[in-house]
């Protein structure tokens, strides 16, 4: 008896633990996205003012401008080795407000 209530809180933390950990995820999910999707719009460096001309240095600029918090990270792709980005688009695609 002792044995089933223990696998029953076993199982009862994991899922309350699993669940934080999504939740989570999922803020900082948006709130990275929310940034980058504000980037986009305003189509230009905000130190420089200069226009975004491919998607390679619109990511750069924004991944220098973030702050990664303790045990956090941050990266980005564009395109692929043969140049190439999924959905037929170049990694060279002007980036447009």
């Amino acid at each position: 008896m002792l044995l089933v209530a223990l696998a029953a809180v076993a199982a009862t933390t994991r899922s309350v633990l699993l669940r934080d950990v999504d939740h989570r995820v999922e803020r900082l999910l948006s709130r990275r996205t929310g940034g980058l999707t504000a980037a986009c719009g305003r189509g230009a460096a905000p130190s420089t003012g200069a226009r975004f001309h491919d998607a390679r240095r619109l990511l750069r600029v924004f991944l220098e401008r973030q702050y990664a918090g303790p045990g956090e990270e941050s990266t980005g792709l564009v395109g692929r080795a043969g140049g190439r980005a999924p959905g037929n688009a170049g990694s060279g695609a002007a980036v447009r407000p």
